[in-house]
């Protein structure tokens, strides 16, 4: 935001309060909604049903929508998305709803909610359905996947057990460049890998996904070129017994690496008063590693994201002296899966292969020296 409280940038807001006026919303909604003078005694009544904070002076007791404050669990709060948040401190909390798998805690005198979730027994369901055998590719499939992708098959996918791999059901184009598959193991139902193959730069990525809150996020995991990838993976620098294979000289993590393996989720939200918040609405946040690989490292570490009701990333700083905030849309369909349908031609016009290689370069320059 800018000196007159204004964002600038494709995909901000055009306007934002001034710090004053959000000031004096927040006041507003503290002072509560009076139901009218009593015919009694002539003071503003608030019904029962509209209390947040109830005190008995007589037992000295706080109540907070009807649920008496305690100490927030230690497994909740010694999580690693409310340390990123809080630190490590203690904290009060009462219990709003609580169902099978999911408990809604609200923090006191924070403005933020917690929702705890149980560990996420299924994956995201799958929509492709065609198996990848390389000798039962399409033609224009067979010129190109097997001689990039098998390397990485028989080095990582094949113990212990093969991994079921899957294709669109249509074959890809002729001009295609990127090559979208999923992964399970044979006792697995959904996706449990996600596959990027890039044609022109002969490279595989490797996402993991994650269930966080019972919905579903993507995480980097490996690159055979971490040149080319958002997320600063590191190649192993351990003793080598043999030389680099040519076609994982730069490659770096596993397939099958879990970063994160706490099945159980902690989902924050923080109310539209709370004044970090600068969206004038609830806000979810958005821990760093169900970003990885898909925004740039250096965002990762400079910013703390949060979700607005507008589905917008908004980044703060996590140097509390800087003043901006970043917001970032993310699209369906913004990825080059189908690059063949989307002017990225070897051999098309000049004008939109040119744009397409734009965008790729603009896209891979935040981690390209």
């Amino acid at each position: 935001a800018g000196a007159e409280g204004y964002a600038r940038g494709p995909g901000m807001l055009h306007a934002l309060p001034l710090a004053q006026d959000i000031e004096m919303l927040r006041v507003a909604a503290a002072r509560g909604a009076a139901s009218g003078p009593s015919e009694e005694t002539g003071v503003l009544t608030v019904k029962d049903d509209d209390l947040t904070v109830e005190l008995d002076a007589q037992v000295m007791q706080l109540t907070l929508r009807a649920s008496h404050p305690q100490a927030l669990p230690s497994d909740v709060a010694k999580s690693k998305d409310m340390l990123a948040i809080f630190g490590n401190v203690s904290m009060q909390a009462c219990v709003l709803s609580q169902t099978e798998h999911r408990r809604v805690y609200q923090l006191v005198g924070r403005a933020h909610d917690v929702a705890h979730w149980s560990q996420d027994p299924k994956l995201p369901d799958s929509d492709l359905w065609r198996p990848y055998y390389p000798n039962e590719l399409f033609p224009s499939e067979k010129v190109w996947i097997p001689a990039l992708f098998e390397p990485l098959r028989r080095a990582y996918l094949t113990m212990p057990q093969p991994l079921e791999l899957f294709l669109p059901d249509a074959p890809l184009p002729e001009d295609a460049t990127v090559c979208y598959m999923t992964g399970k193991q044979p006792q697995q139902q959904g996706v449990w890998r996600e596959f990027f193959l890039y044609r022109e730069r002969r490279m595989v990525h490797v996402y993991r996904i994650e269930s966080h809150g019972r919905r579903y996020y993507r995480s980097l995991e490996y690159a055979s070129d971490a040149r080319f990838c958002l997320a600063a993976l590191q190649p192993d620098m351990e003793h080598r017994s043999h030389k680099w294979p040519a076609w994982e000289r730069h490659g770096a993590g596993h397939p099958y690496a879990a970063t994160h393996n706490d099945g159980k989720s902690c989902v924050v939200t923080r109310d539209w008063n709370c004044e970090e918040n600068l969206s004038l609405g609830v806000e979810t946040f958005i821990p760093a590693r169900l970003l990885r690989g898909v925004l740039p490292e250096a965002l990762l570490r400079a910013y703390r994201f949060w979700q607005d009701e507008a589905d917008l990333l908004r980044g703060y700083p996590t140097d509390e002296s800087r003043p901006d905030m970043i917001t970032v849309s993310l699209r369906p369909g913004a990825h080059v899966v189908h690059a063949g349908t989307r002017g990225a031609t070897p051999n098309g016009p000049a004008a939109p292969r040119a744009a397409a290689e734009s965008q790729d370069l603009w896209c891979l320059r935040p981690c390209v020296a």
